[in-house]
């Protein structure tokens, strides 16, 4: 009746507008009831029944005042009519408007089309009715007859040529009942499905929701060295601990464990030609490396990892490389979140950490969460695996870890107290670790690092932080010295020192008899403490300069730092010579913004022997919003006890970490080594880049190759490549091909040829989205889409045969969806404007203008010169209707687009759901309608002929129960839509739809429909409820019958449907099921999406996942 309302509406507006001249627009409804009485006067004289006439009378009333309460209309009587018979006309289209009504109030049988009775006979039990069914019917409906109410419809089924027994329901004794023909034999497109898949409703009004706000997201898409210390206990190693990172260098050969991928082992012999000479894929699991002592071609490795991506668990690898491979030999599985490690000689010092969570009892809370710090041993044979040598357990997390020649120190914070320490000191030893202390040692306040402790000449001190005194925010920097020979000692406090009351406390470090420490508040003083006398230590010296270091660095005696001066990362060099008289030589203020070595001080390289300084930096342009990455060199002259500003090595990609190689400088990013002539200290030449990781965004299979597709997103820094590997090492590129300006929307390799479509965005001038651009009165370009077609008939080879460009709505970014092939020659692509969500680039704007009063560019408020600035997540809606893109590859070297086809109007939304086959194009289409207390959104289904050469065209819309999610068995004959409607509690239906291509039969529906994500594959639908996936089949019957569930022991938040096989993900787990076979996988890293999954000829999954590279899953 709604749906009905919303016509009469629609009616009575254009009928007011013809009558608001005459000042006497009132409908004509009483002439429009005599037209409709003589349309129905057959129909009420052959059913003979005053009850019936009387109903049409009621349903006149009825009619009467729903116009009046809808549109507010006064009634004119009959006379008033003939006054005016020019309108005639319109009261005979009213007439009609009021015939649907009264159509709509009235029983079926006053309305239905003359029916066909068949020959029947009710059986002795009442339970069943023999017809005789012509050759020319397709379904047969039993009706009883009510009195009064006349002939209702019991049941439905379809129809077997001969005499048939339909089984009935309890009726009661001798029932009136006969059977008729439902509906003749399906021929031509509605013969694809059984008949009782056409029987049902094929009109279906808007789904409600109480409110629009939050629910449109819904409509399509339902679905991150310590200076070695003498000491006096022989014996002792007098080295200290190796520390692990994410790189060691040997000689030529450089090993890193890369987030991005694994191991990669790089051959440096030539320091023009690095070669990648080996490779085993670990990603996103770890990047904590040691190399074990050795030499020759065979060398051993420990590499300390998640397990499996996870909390909770540390594994230790032992890993082998030989002969141009890498492969795990072992493998140990530890309790505890991996936090700290050090390698002295063959045996690991393992630090994890574990958390036991609360216990409730009756449900009651009888436990609060702790945490405990374990260090173990292990003993590393490279041939036997990891041994266990021992472990201590300790109370309390966030564990620091410092170590030098002989001992090894370990700092916790215990539970529920975050402003101490308590200090586990170990002296080391060949045949292990014992305790220096009987028990742990407390700090006055909290250790923050591991260059605040040192362990020498049996005296343990320690440099906390104290922030709070009698419960009052003052920080204070408190240094304290410890007695620690061994078990028996209880750590008894020699002498301590507070200094530098109110600021706050940064580097440290020790160096012999002294400590160094700077703390800040609006200076940086420099302090420099002897400890000779560790019952009194006292300030020897300080020094105030501006600013503050994060990190010292001896060098005989003078102290290089890093660290920051007003908003910049500045480099000093400190004279320390006399300890009472410190004092700044040079700073120097580094061009960039951001640097790695500022809290991680493995990224910076100091080399004395070279008189050079190696820092990583990264730094961003104003006026291009682009980020410049670098090494910047620095000259440390230790005979002129000077430091100097030299040139900048240039990378493509954030730079970790670099060396010196003879001559060059070798440096590493996650995604590129580069080795570079340093020579020149000014000039620096750029020997070579190997590419170590890049983006895969979609990933093919042809023959033996795989071609990688990066999109190239604009926020990542990337750029649109084709990369093609051999299909069985995946990491080692044999071309690269640069795919243009813009950003890769989608991509298909199909019949040897690659069609790479990229969006060129619309940006306005300095990078301004044209959204922004036209709300600060700047200009803005147009949105161009680009197919380009190559060929991959000789890989790695891939030369570009042809392209072509449609000019797209300005409005915003698109969002697509794959290529859709309608015919072999004419790939789509359904495209619609998303919403942008962006950040600023550069200084704020203030008192940006309202929208719809843009502001002109001299506006004082909105700078012209710079591009303007945003918070985080603002969002910008869209404003462009939906549209299909279809392409003619028919000759690749010239292919053509047609004008794009509407899909709908402004605010239409498409759901997932959509296909492609024989000519045809299937696509959902949502659109909402507001509502005075209320949002509806209806739901339709487009379909475009797509001819093999020529304009598309766009059939009507047809009407569906629910938003689109699947189409299958699609060809010219019809198609099968799946869909889901959500009701205004929150739950929701799912449906299936029998389309002849011109209209939709709903078949069956489950409702009451409880699913992360649902999927439709042939006539099976998949639903992802809990750890299970629910099955249901359509069968002939026009019934949905459950099979049995899918335990997958998780829950999926996404389902796809992949040539014959249905997929799952939670984000990081991955499970593929058919009719024989349940695999599933689970991904250290988040972000896995169905949609890029494409599956290789022998069945394989090609699984890309975006930093991580690809994998590649044998099924």
């Amino acid at each position: 009746m709604e749906a009905l309302r919303g016509g009469v509406l629609g009616l009575l507006d254009s009928e007011r507008r013809i009558f608001q001249d005459s000042g006497q627009w009132a409908v004509m409804l009483d002439l429009g009831w005599r037209f409709t009485a003589v349309s129905l006067g057959n129909s009420l004289v052959t059913q003979g029944s005053s009850s019936l006439f009387s109903r049409c009378k009621a349903a006149h009333s009825v009619t009467q005042a729903a116009f009046a309460k809808v549109s507010s209309i006064p009634f004119q009587t009959p006379s008033s009519m003939n006054a005016r018979p020019r309108f005639f006309p319109s009261a005979v289209r009213l007439g009609a408007v009021v015939l649907a009504v009264i159509a709509a109030l009235l029983p079926a049988e006053a309305t239905a089309a003359r029916v066909q009775v068949l020959k029947s006979t009710l059986t002795a039990d009442a339970r069943g009715l023999d017809v005789t069914v012509p050759a020319d019917c397709g379904a047969v409906t039993v009706q009883r007859r009510q009195i009064p109410g006349g002939w209702r419809d019991i049941l439905t089924a379809a129809a077997s040529q001969g005499v048939m027994r339909v089984a009935l329901p309890d009726l009661g004794k001798r029932p009136k009942v006969r059977a008729i023909i439902a509906s003749p034999a399906v021929t031509g497109p509605r013969g694809k499905f059984p008949t009782t898949f056409y029987l049902g409703r094929n009109s279906f009004d808007a789904s409600y929701r109480g409110s629009s706000g939050g629910l449109r997201g819904l409509a399509g898409d339902f679905l991150t060295p310590t200076v070695p210390m003498a000491n006096d206990i022989a014996g002792t190693p007098t080295s200290p601990p190796e520390e692990a990172d994410i790189w060691k260098t040997d000689g030529t050969m450089v090993y890193y464990f890369n987030q991005l991928r694994g191991l990669q082992v790089l051959d440096l012999a030539d320091p023009a030609d690095p070669r990648l000479v080996a490779t085993l894929r670990l990603p996103a699991v770890g990047q904590d490396l040691y190399l074990l002592p050795g030499s020759g071609p065979v060398r051993h490795l420990v590499l300390l990892t998640r397990d499996d991506g996870t909390s909770g668990k540390t594994v230790i690898h032992l890993a082998k490389v030989a002969g141009g491979t890498a492969e795990i030999t072992h493998s140990k599985v530890v309790d505890g979140d991996l936090m700290e490690s050090r390698l002295a000689g063959n045996r690991l010092f393992l630090l994890t950490s574990l958390w036991n969570s609360p216990v409730a009892t009756g449900g009651v809370i009888s436990s609060v969460s702790t945490v405990s710090t374990t260090l173990s041993q292990w003993l590393i044979e490279p041939d036997a695996g990891p041994v266990p040598a021992g472990e201590t357990v300790v109370s309390g997390g966030s564990p620091v870890v410092a170590s030098g020649a002989g001992w090894l120190a370990v700092a916790v914070s215990p539970a529920g107290e975050w402003n101490v320490s308590d200090i586990h000191a170990f002296r080391l030893a060949t045949d292990g670790a014992s305790r220096l202390t009987a028990g742990p040692v407390r700090t006055e306040g909290r250790v923050g690092d591991k260059f605040k402790m040192q362990w020498n000449n049996n005296v343990l001190t320690t440099i906390s932080q104290r922030s709070l005194t009698d419960g009052v925010w003052s920080p204070t920097t408190v240094l304290e010295n410890f007695h620690a020979d061994g078990p028996s000692a209880i750590g008894t406090k020699l002498g301590s020192l507070e200094l530098a009351k109110g600021e706050s406390l940064f580097a440290t470090r020790f160096a012999g008899n002294k400590a160094y420490i700077v703390t800040f508040l609006r200076t940086d003083p420099l302090w420099v403490v002897d400890l000779s006398n560790p019952a009194a230590p006292v300030v020897a010296g300080h020094l105030e300069v501006p600013g503050w270091s994060t990190h010292l660095e001896p060098v005989g005696d003078m102290l290089f730092s890093i660290g920051w001066e007003g908003g910049t990362i500045a480099a000093s060099l400190f004279d320390v010579a006399d300890p009472a008289a410190p004092a700044l030589l040079r700073r120097i203020n580094l061009p960039g913004s951001h640097s790695e070595s500022v809290w991680d001080e493995k990224a910076l390289k100091v080399l004395p022997d070279q008189g050079l300084v190696l820092v990583p930096m990264t730094s961003y342009d104003n006026q291009s919003g682009e980020a410049l990455k670098h090494v910047q060199l620095l000259d440390i002259d230790l005979a002129a006890r000077d430091l100097r500003l030299r040139g900048t090595i240039a990378h493509s990609f954030e730079p970790r970490r670099s060396a010196m190689l003879g001559q060059s400088v070798v440096s590493i990013s996650q995604r590129a080594l580069v080795t570079t002539d340093v020579s020149d200290r000014d000039q620096p030449a750029l020997l070579a880049q190997v590419m170590l990781a890049w983006p895969v965004d979609r990933v093919f299979a042809s023959g033996d190759h795989l071609v990688h597709i990066e999109n190239g997103s604009h926020w990542s820094g990337g750029w649109p490549t084709a990369r093609v590997t051999p299909a069985t090492s995946p990491d080692a590129v044999l071309a690269e091909v640069e795919l243009g300006d813009g950003e890769v929307v989608t991509a298909a390799l199909r019949d040897g040829k690659l069609y790479v479509v990229r969006e060129l965005p619309a940006d306005g001038e300095g990078g301004v989205v044209p959204q922004i651009a036209r709300f600060a009165g700047l200009p803005a370009g147009s949105g161009v889409l680009s197919l380009d077609i190559y060929d991959a008939t000789s890989l790695p080879s891939l030369p570009l045969l042809g392209s072509c460009e449609v000019a797209t709505d300005a409005a915003s970014r698109l969002q697509t969806g794959d290529l859709l092939w309608p015919q072999p020659n004419r790939p789509c692509l359904v495209i619609e404007s998303q919403p942008y969500y962006f950040w600023w680039r550069g200084g704020p704007v203030i008192d940006l203008p309202m929208v719809g009063a843009p502001a002109s560019v001299a506006d004082s408020r909105v700078s012209a010169t710079s591009p303007l600035i945003a918070d985080p997540g603002f969002g910008w809606p869209s404003g462009s209707q939906p549209r299909l893109i279809v392409f003619d590859v028919a000759t690749p070297a010239n292919p053509t687009v047609a004008a794009p086809l509407d899909l709908g109007t402004n605010g239409t939304t498409l759901p997932e759901g959509r296909a492609a086959n024989d000519g045809l194009v299937v696509v959902g289409a949502d659109s909402w309608t507001e509502k005075q207390d209320a949002s509806a959104l209806s739901h339709t289904v487009r379909v475009i002929e797509v001819p093999v050469s020529g304009i598309p065209s766009l059939r009507p819309a047809i009407d569906l129960p629910g938003s689109l999610f699947g189409v299958t068995e699609l060809d010219r004959n019809g198609f099968l839509a799946f869909s889901r409607a959500w009701n205004g509690d929150g739950g929701s239906s799912l449906q299936a739809s029998a389309c002849d291509g011109r209209d939709a039969y709903l078949v069956d529906s489950l409702p009451d429909v409880d699913a992360h994500a649902v999927a439709a594959g042939g006539r099976r639908l998949s639903l992802a409820s809990g750890d299970e996936v629910e099955r249901h089949l359509l069968q002939d019957d026009g019934r949905f019958a459950a099979q049995p569930s899918l335990a997958i022991g998780w829950e999926a938040w996404d389902l796809r449907w992949l040539d014959g096989i249905l997929l799952g993900s939670s984000g990081r787990s991955l499970f593929a099921a058919d009719d024989t076979m349940l695999e599933d996988w689970q991904f250290p890293m988040w972000g896995l999406g169905l949609d890029s999954i494409t599956k290789a000829a022998d069945g394989d999954l090609l699984v890309p996942l975006g930093d991580y590279g690809a994998e590649r899953l044998d099924r």
